[in-house]
């Protein structure tokens, strides 16, 4: 019995390093998020639409083919992206995809509660703002544990 190909068994070794193991997250990225033209901004301008106050306009990357379907696309594809990219032994920076998911987080939340209040949106939903407290939240860290914030180690400081 002959083992695998060399060719094959220098491609799994290479897939197996930290450099192969970039450039396979690299490659199923781009794969998978080219379709949405979204992934193609910067994350500056991502979180430039996704603060502002303004209703998502029509010409606008997000609406095609729904805003709600491209958020949860957006939220669910960055997190899983996260999680791979921090799992991969290369720095490749932690603040600004927590803070853009919960952009989008939030963006998704405040487009569901204008599109569930029966009778028209009041004014006072804007899903910006919702944008601006999920990524205030997802920045922050998330809740308190049960029981109230944590208290402070004792001994002299």
């Amino acid at each position: 019995d002959e083992g695998p190909p060399p060719a094959l068994e220098v491609l799994s070794s290479f897939c197996l390093s930290r450099y192969g193991m970039v450039c396979c997250a690299a490659l199923l990225s781009a794969l998978t998020t080219y379709p949405f033209k979204f992934f193609r901004a910067t994350p500056q301008e991502n979180l430039n639409e996704l603060f502002d106050t303004e209703h998502l306009d029509a010409d606008s990357a997000w609406t095609r083919p729904n805003v709600l379907f491209n958020l949860a696309v957006f939220v669910a594809y960055k997190f899983l992206f996260a999680i791979l990219t921090l799992g991969c032994a290369v720095p490749a920076g932690v603040f600004t995809p927590v803070f853009t998911i919960g952009a989008a987080l939030g963006r998704l939340v405040g487009e569901l509660c204008l599109r569930g209040v029966p009778g028209g949106a009041p004014a006072a939903i804007m899903p910006g703002a919702c944008a601006v407290v999920g990524a205030a939240a997802m920045a922050a860290g998330g809740p308190p544990p049960p029981g109230g914030p944590p208290t402070p180690a004792p001994g002299p400081f």
